[in-house]
């Protein structure tokens, strides 16, 4: 670094001319260069806010309905299938309920039989002789009923 100190001039010792004309060149072509860039960036906020921009915003807006328009669809779309899963639920349970019922009723049936079956041997042979028992006294009054007729129609003759 001391090496650099001693070649660069003492502050306040005269530049060459030939330096100071290239720093004066080049200094030009720096503020040219800045300049451009300045008109450059001026252009393109000019295009920007003049024409980008407002196209943007208005896109924006148009999107924005867009979106909206399809959001509520959507939503629409997913009530009704709610709808729909709500009424298949409510059917669903209906289906259930009924077949409850329909198996409490098989069990009641189910136990009656078994009540019937699961008499005693002797429980049913009475069955069987109250049966005949009932049989033998129907027929004894149809004879009775028929000799009966038969009395009648032979008075009548």
């Amino acid at each position: 670094m001391e090496g650099d100190l001693q070649r660069s001039p003492p502050p306040g010792d005269p530049i060459d001319c030939g330096d100071a004309k290239y720093v004066s060149g080049l200094s030009t072509i720096l503020v040219a260069t800045i300049q451009e860039a300045r008109d450059r960036i001026s252009q393109i906020e000019y295009i920007f806010c003049s024409q980008l921009f407002p196209n943007f915003q208005s896109n924006s807006g148009s999107l924005q309905k867009i979106y909206s328009e399809a959001k509520k669809a959507a939503e629409d779309v997913w009530k009704e299938k709610e709808k729909e899963l709500l009424l298949q639920i409510e059917k669903l349970q209906l289906e259930k309920q009924q077949a409850l019922d329909e198996n409490q009723s098989l069990k009641e049936e189910k136990a009656k039989f078994v009540n019937f079956e699961g008499q005693s041997p002797n429980s049913v042979n009475k069955l069987q002789e109250e049966l005949k028992q009932m049989t033998k006294e129907v027929g004894e009054g149809r004879e009775l009923q028929h000799s009966i007729l038969r009395l009648l129609d032979q008075k009548t003759l």
